[in-house]
């Protein structure tokens, strides 16, 4: 599970607490801008654990999305070598579990090798159009690597930053891709790069493991990893709303008053966000429930890939 992390120690020692799990693999990537105190603090702490690792490398991570994918990614490489774990997870600041480490394990088996990534339009700014997008500039494939023949050029779509990558897609990733120019290349945009990559490498790339396809767009197809409240979400207002009356840069920041419902109610793996000011003392506690199988099994790209599997994509419906 990569975490990006800049601050709140308590909140990440917690965390790692309800999380941990001794066949897990934990890695955290420190922002450059983090302090020397809590630096320290993270080290120790991951000193205690055999599977905790943080990079020694420090990422200057931006709030528009800069360098996060370069944070994320050299955690999975870090990773990979750890064990032999089947999903990861890219977490950040503040995103908090609604799911025990028993009920992702029964929810990604469901998965069987999907990616939980979503596929949506992207927002205006978040790709720069001028530039060139065809894999052969890219070069995006290493040398020596098969390029698919059916694909000539990348059309971009979008998902929340929190996914979960099957093992055989990050082995794909690191060992097969060169992300080094595309990378370069979105972070040239405005902001919300880091919505961008996976996104597009699942949604593109035909041999991209675990993938899904544009096929259903404009309509979105949403990943389960983080449960968000907007400022003005009908959709998020009528399950319960935002009940600390909170928003941060548009987004609920959560109380304790809001944790009952949003734990009863969604089957999201993580929520976003609940700073520390925000807790009240209190700490996480969760109890294992019946996951509900059948709605993880009939996700448009849970279904796609079982279709796939079984030489049956044509029945695929949108």
């Amino acid at each position: 599970m990569p975490s990006q992390i800049v601050h709140d120690f308590l909140l990440l020692e917690q965390m790692l607490s309800v999380e941990y799990a001794p066949e897990n693999v934990y890695c955290y990537a420190l922002d450059a801008k983090a302090d020397a105190l809590f630096m320290r603090r993270v080290h120790a702490l991951a000193n205690c654990f055999p599977n905790v690792v943080v990079l020694a490398e420090h990422f200057n991570v931006f709030s528009n999305g800069k360098n996060v994918t370069r944070a994320q990614l050299a955690c999975l490489e870090a990773m990979l070598p750890m064990g032999e774990w089947k999903y990861a997870l890219l977490l950040q600041n503040h995103d908090l579990p609604l799911r025990t480490n028993a009920e992702l394990v029964e929810i990604l088996r469901v998965y069987n090798g999907t990616n939980d990534i979503g596929t949506k339009k992207i927002m205006p700014n978040t790709v720069n159009f001028s530039l060139d997008w065809s894999l052969a500039k890219l070069h995006l494939y290493r040398e020596g690597q098969q390029v698919p023949t059916n694909l000539t050029r990348l059309h971009h779509t979008k998902s929340f930053n929190l996914i979960a990558l099957s093992r055989t897609a990050v082995q794909f990733t690191l060992g097969t891709l060169n992300l080094d120019k595309m990378i370069a290349q979105l972070e040239s945009s405005a902001y919300g790069m880091d919505e961008v990559l996976f996104s597009t490498l699942n949604s593109n790339l035909p041999d991209f493991p675990g993938g899904f396809s544009p096929i259903c767009l404009p309509r979105p197809v949403s990943n389960m990893g983080r449960y968000t409240i907007w400022h003005g979400n009908a959709v998020a207002s009528a399950s319960g709303g935002c009940r600390s009356a909170y928003f941060r840069h548009g987004v609920c920041v959560y109380g304790t008053e809001d944790l009952l419902h949003i734990g009863r109610d969604r089957l999201h793996f993580y929520l976003n966000k609940m700073l520390a000011a925000r807790r009240d003392g209190q700490q996480t506690k969760k109890a294992n429930v019946k996951v509900n199988r059948r709605f993880y099994t009939e996700l448009p790209h849970v279904l796609y890939n079982r279709l796939r599997s079984s030489g049956r994509l044509a029945e695929f419906k949108c």
